[in-house]
């Protein structure tokens, strides 16, 4: 859609299809009903691998190719995975598939976009390929996340949380909250949003500690300009666009010192399980620069990308 709404795309022959990794089930039915001929000699930019086959990707003219998560490949998510049913088809079926379409776009698509420097390296480290073959290209925030005079309520410090409960924040989130009970600070508050929180029975007898279940999309902008401080309890990821999208917002940042983007850690208070009990006793968040935080995140504006992504499909596509 920025794309759409900020350059004239009359010469670039162009389709995208946009179907999750994750539903590859589902992919792959959905490209049985089509035959390879469907992007003979078009222009290809597809957003994710594994969301097209691989030999759909080799009728089109020029192909590019946006990676945004490197996570699946490394051992500490391989060991998450417990042996469970679904753990025995993802690795006896799905990974291998998702393997090979990793691998393979080295030689089927010519050219590679992944969202961080993070990501380009750990590809290049697991599969291979020149340097030249990839650009950095940052996710877009849109220009709705930006600061708001939300009105506050109770007259607390807010620390928020919104985001899933997957492999790799839920471990933190534990730790946080229990680091947070037993500081026994009245005037702080911890407000945390998503689908199935999964420790309600720790959280239960503090009522400092507020869980609101999921949070629509057109309400995560409001409410995180209501926090005082965001939290963030990834420890890896390929971007880390939630962080991004709450520095735009002016608020400060408590971001896990985990493997994340240097683009998105910077101008952030860098917490782990040293020292979170000091930064949430001495609420050290309120010495995060919040204007040179903002100013992080204009790098990730569309005004800053498209010309970059414009550039790519000239350079590719011409």
């Amino acid at each position: 859609e920025s794309l759409k709404g900020s350059v004239s795309l009359e010469k670039i022959n162009y389709k995208i299809y946009h179907i999750p990794v994750f539903k590859i089930t589902l992919s792959r039915a959905f490209w049985l009903l089509r035959n390879n001929k469907v992007f003979k000699d078009a222009n290809l930019h597809v957003l994710a691998p594994g969301s097209l086959p691989l030999k759909y990707a080799k009728s089109a003219r020029k192909r590019i190719v946006s990676v945004h998560d490197i996570y699946q490949f490394e051992p500490v998510y391989l060991q998450s995975k417990k042996k469970t049913l679904k753990s025995r088809l993802y690795s006896g079926l799905f990974f291998p598939r998702l393997g090979k379409q990793f691998s393979g776009i080295i030689n089927v698509y010519d050219h590679i976009l992944p969202v961080s420097n993070l990501t380009k390296d750990k590809f290049m480290r697991v599969f291979g390929g020149e340097e030249s073959k990839f650009t950095v290209i940052p996710p877009i925030i849109n220009d709705r996340y930006k600061p708001l005079n939300t009105e506050r309520k109770n007259g607390k410090t807010i620390i928020g949380y919104i985001n899933s409960f997957s492999f790799n924040k839920i471990r933190n989130l534990n730790v946080f909250v229990s680091a947070f009970k037993e500081i026994k600070r009245k005037d702080l508050e911890l407000q945390i949003y998503g689908k199935n929180f999964p420790f309600l029975d720790l959280i239960k007898d503090d009522p400092r500690i507020k869980y609101f279940g999921f949070l629509p999309e057109e309400k995560v902008v409001e409410t995180t300009n209501s926090f005082d401080v965001y939290l963030s309890t990834s420890t890896v990821e390929g971007f880390g666009l939630p962080i991004m999208q709450a520095k735009a917002c002016k608020v400060p940042v408590l971001c896990y010192d985990g493997d994340i983007p240097d683009i998105v850690k910077r101008t952030t208070l860098i917490w782990n399980d040293d020292n979170l009990e000091e930064i949430i006793r001495d609420r050290s968040w309120e010495k995060v620069d919040i204007e040179k935080a903002y100013s992080d995140a204009k790098e990730c504006r569309a005004d800053n990308v498209i010309p970059k992504m414009i550039n790519i499909y000239n350079k590719v596509f011409s």
